[in-house]
């Protein structure tokens, strides 16, 4: 693969600015391909196409407490840290750290806060 810092050096980009964004461009198709996208169209229609695109997980767990509060919430989804001394800070280092209770979380948000359609309630 081509070595980016040689390619990028600044007297690269001063002298042959064109060919330099060309090159850039490159490497991020090559990017978006070795992620297993086709093209960058569709990468950004798995993002529109996601409900969740721009909520983050704070987000998501506040939203979710305010709405069962911690004790059903503990209930809903049996993790410790939503159960033994829960806080927000403590759930999203467990849930960022635990692919498959953060994927829980995300199934029980957009159950309670969308549509069958995918718009919010």
């Amino acid at each position: 693969m081509l070595h980016l810092e040689l390619l990028f050096s600044t007297k690269t980009i001063s002298q042959h600015p064109k060919a330099a964004r060309n090159v850039f461009l490159l490497y991020c198709q090559i990017l978006i391909i070795a992620c297993g996208f086709t093209s960058v169209s569709s990468l950004m229609l798995s993002q529109n196409n996601n409900q969740l695109h721009g909520i983050t997980l704070k987000m998501q767990v506040e939203e979710l407490v305010e709405k069962y509060g911690w004790e059903e919430l503990g209930q809903k989804i049996k993790i410790k840290s939503f159960q033994s001394s829960p806080s927000v800070n403590s759930s999203l280092t467990f849930l960022r750290k635990t692919p498959w209770a953060r994927e829980k979380v995300e199934g029980l948000y957009i159950w309670t806060f969308f549509k069958r359609d995918g718009t919010r309630k």
